[in-house]
């Protein structure tokens, strides 16, 4: 009896990095949300772990800096840039169709276990009901 030929694995390993949406800090309106009024604030709260910081600060710049409408605009952005992300969905609308809240100001904030997370969600939490959320802005931010 012949023996079979081994099958190849038809899996494609998938790079979260490659298809994580970026935010561009430099399209900041400093109008509406300087970061340099709250680093203090965030360096506190998450001592040397760089990470922790370059997530809460793009987090709020995305939320209150004023570049962004909705996740859909940081998703046509993404899209133009990303050959990843134009390999794996195709086209631009098919894309966009997979976003969730797509007429919102949402997103993921995408950390490993165990690397605090928690502190994230905290420090942009607690800008957003305590005194950092920039003067004139309003909204809800719903941590899950």
């Amino acid at each position: 009896m012949a023996k079979r030929p081994k099958r190849q694995k038809a899996i494609k390993r998938l790079n979260l990095s490659d298809h994580t949406l970026d935010i561009n800090i430099r399209r900041c309106n400093y109008n509406k949300f300087n970061f340099s009024d709250v680093e203090d604030y965030v360096s506190e709260i998450v001592g040397s772990r760089d990470y922790q910081y370059d997530a809460i600060k793009q987090s709020m710049i995305y939320l209150w800096g004023g570049s962004y409408k909705s996740i859909t605009e940081l998703g046509k952005e993404n899209y133009k840039q990303k050959l990843q992300i134009q390999q794996r969905f195709g086209t631009e609308e098919n894309f966009l169709r997979q976003l969730p809240l797509p007429d919102r100001l949402s997103g993921v904030v995408h950390m490993a276990t165990g690397t605090g997370k928690s502190y994230v969600i905290f420090a942009i939490a607690w800008g957003q009901q305590g005194t950092l959320l920039p003067r004139g802005q309003q909204g809800t931010l719903l941590p899950i």
